[in-house]
């Protein structure tokens, strides 16, 4: 009997802080692309266009003055024209679009700039940076 019950005991020790913390709701999810399969918005309120996937069809997501943007390694952000001048030529860079999960709304744009380089010029991790950035907010 009493080992029944430490039994039972040490079940609800191990299973109450599940039932304390609840179910995690993602606040934020990311597509990875490559440059060449986003139209990036022409303005800081407007669409931008890309495909999740090479097979899949365009998806349009919204943009507006709230979404920010980010170059590198950077965790300045910078307006949308200096983010198109930096992708612009960069066939090979990666791009991370952040968007609230279940809208059509994007939070934020990162530009990683050593995917875009050769290998002689890879000097730091910039689009890992922005991703753990994200994952801290």
């Amino acid at each position: 009997m009493l080992r029944k019950i430490g039994i039972t005991l040490i079940a609800l020790t191990i299973l109450s802080p599940v039932a304390a913390f609840g179910a995690l709701e993602a606040l934020e999810e990311v597509a990875e692309l490559s440059v060449t399969d986003i139209r990036l918005p022409g303005s800081s309120v407007g669409q931008a266009v890309f495909r999740k996937c090479s097979g899949c069809t365009p998806t349009i997501w919204q943009v507006d003055a709230i979404t920010t943007y980010f170059v590198g390694a950077d965790s300045t952000p910078v307006p949308l024209g200096e983010l198109r001048k930096a992708a612009a030529g960069k066939q090979n860079a990666l791009i991370y679009v952040f968007y609230r999960p279940g809208t059509n709304a994007v939070t934020r744009i990162v530009l990683d700039l050593l995917q875009g380089k050769s290998d002689s010029d890879s000097d730091s991790d910039s689009g890992q940076k922005q991703l753990n950035r994200g994952i801290q907010q």
